[in-house]
């Protein structure tokens, strides 16, 4: 049975299985296992009544830098050798200053980066291994 195939009668049995009983529900799940050779919890899944929720919010942490601020960070980090969070930290407050006049550093994306050296390491080691591969 090809994919498209499958869709189609799997669509099917989602019509039968939804307006059935429990037994009905057991025996239609039986027969559709075996003839899709697939897992008995994933079509209960699939053919679940109602539309899953699906939020367009962004899970985990809240960003907190801007792309100017991140494209700022990763020059400062490329042209310090890649130090790692800790040091990166401490080396912030000398670079600024020369960060500003070679990158043209607005105000908004300094005060950025001097917010940077207030906050935690661990936070601030969330940035790099997604600013590694950041474009510069």
């Amino acid at each position: 049975m090809g994919p498209q195939a499958q869709r189609e009668y799997l669509g099917r049995m989602r019509e039968r299985y939804v307006i059935a009983n429990r037994k009905e529900k057991g025996r239609l799940l039986d027969e559709a296992v075996a003839v899709t050779v697939r897992h008995r919890k994933g079509l209960i899944r699939a053919w679940r009544v109602g539309p899953r929720p699906q939020s367009g919010r962004r899970t985990g942490r809240p960003t907190r830098y801007g792309p100017a601020v991140v494209r700022a960070l990763v020059a400062i980090w490329t042209a310090a050798g890649y130090p790692w969070s800790v040091r990166l930290r401490a080396l912030l407050p000398t670079w600024v200053p020369r960060a500003r006049r070679r990158l043209a550093l607005t105000p908004a994306t300094e005060t950025g980066l001097s917010e940077n050296e207030r906050y935690a390491d661990s936070e601030m080691a969330l940035i790099f291994p997604i600013v590694s591969f950041a474009p510069i």
